[in-house]
């Protein structure tokens, strides 16, 4: 009788170490005269050959989840906000916008993603009026549940966001955020058939960097940006670099906006692949119907994860506050074969 063992260790795997999980193991007892029957029988060895290859491809680790925050407004545009972001959007999705408006904002949100059986709740506060250098302060807590992965996810994000408007037209920011990550990966033998692998990567304990500027180039009604995100490079799929452009124009109570984000990151470590570049397309557009209804819709295109979604948005903003709500819907399925649902509900008090 003898054994036949097979297994993937840290050093034979074919992704970064940090994200090795010992799934892929089997074992197989045959006699000697099996053995040579199948060393025999070519097509046999082919069989066997692509059963081993199919197991390191299901083995691969799966794609960088979508980890981008996003209130009601950026959500309900697509995510196509970055040039035209201020007060408490500003804080997550372009830091300078932080200094491009006179405000003194407290946001409170909830956030639900069908795809990942996410749930993420938290608090921000944003003043430009105190003094000439706004400043930002944020927390979430994100709650990833098993859902179609094999891991859970909590996730603790704290943000500190400060901007300087060198003149009125030009501003620069930066936000400085500390992450805090726990993974909870099952045993192997704990796996469904049909669940990814862990899509999160290690625990993770880090400060990240992002950096932005935004150009208003016609009175308020053009401008662009340009924004990098976790520029320390952390190494984890919860913070890939990225680099945010945009390009917004405004015309009475209709504005129109489309950004480009460049993952630099995800693709080329997680899913092994030669392109250094994935490219996320976004374009939104809202009209502010009565000054004070606003209504938004948005369709976004992601390369890395092959998925189409489409965006709306609606609320209702007042003297000292807002209530406004997103949502977006994957209109196809991408290569995980799933669609993702996600919903926002914002409620903003204004101090000043």
């Amino acid at each position: 009788m003898i054994d036949i063992h097979a297994s993937i260790s840290r050093e034979t795997a074919p992704w970064p170490s940090e994200y090795w999980i010992p799934v892929t193991r089997f074992r197989y007892t045959v006699t000697r005269k099996e053995c040579i029957r199948v060393l025999a029988d070519r097509k046999m060895l082919v069989a066997v050959a692509l059963a081993a290859a199919s197991l390191l491809a299901v083995a691969r680790p799966a794609h960088a989840t979508d980890f981008e925050l996003m209130d009601a407004r950026s959500l309900g545009m697509g995510g196509a906000l970055r040039a035209s972001a201020f007060a408490t959007s500003a804080l997550y999705m372009n830091p300078a916008g932080i200094a491009m408006s006179k405000s003194y904002h407290v946001e409170s949100s909830y956030i639900f993603d069908d795809k990942y059986d996410m749930h993420m709740v938290g608090a921000s506060v944003v003043d430009s009026i105190t003094s000439r250098l706004g400043m930002g302060l944020g927390y979430f807590f994100k709650f990833v549940g098993e859902g179609k992965q094999s891991s859970e996810l909590q996730l603790h994000n704290l943000f500190l966001g400060l901007a300087y408007a060198i003149i009125p037209q030009l501003s620069l920011g930066m936000s400085l955020h500390y992450k805090r990550a726990e993974i909870d990966t099952p045993r192997p033998d704990e796996l469904e058939p049909d669940a990814d692998l862990n899509p999160y990567g290690r625990d993770l304990s880090h400060f990240s960097l992002d950096a932005g500027l935004t150009i208003r180039i016609i009175r308020n009604h053009l401008g662009i940006a340009v924004v990098g995100y976790n520029l320390t490079h952390i190494k984890s799929p919860l913070a890939p670099i990225m680099l945010g452009l945009s390009i917004y124009a405004q015309v009475s109570i209709f504005q129109v906006s489309f950004d480009v984000l460049l993952d630099f990151w995800s693709g080329r470590k997680l899913l092994d692949s030669d392109e250094k570049v994935w490219p996320r397309y976004m374009i939104g557009a809202e009209a502010f119907i009565a000054d004070h209804w606003p209504l938004r819709t948005g369709y976004a295109w992601s390369d890395l994860t092959g998925s189409h979604s489409i965006h709306a948005g609606a609320g209702y903003v007042g003297k000292k506050g807002a209530l406004e709500a997103g949502f977006s819907y994957e209109v196809n399925e991408g290569f995980d074969h799933l669609r993702d649902l996600r919903l926002v509900l914002s409620v903003k008090y204004f101090a000043f």
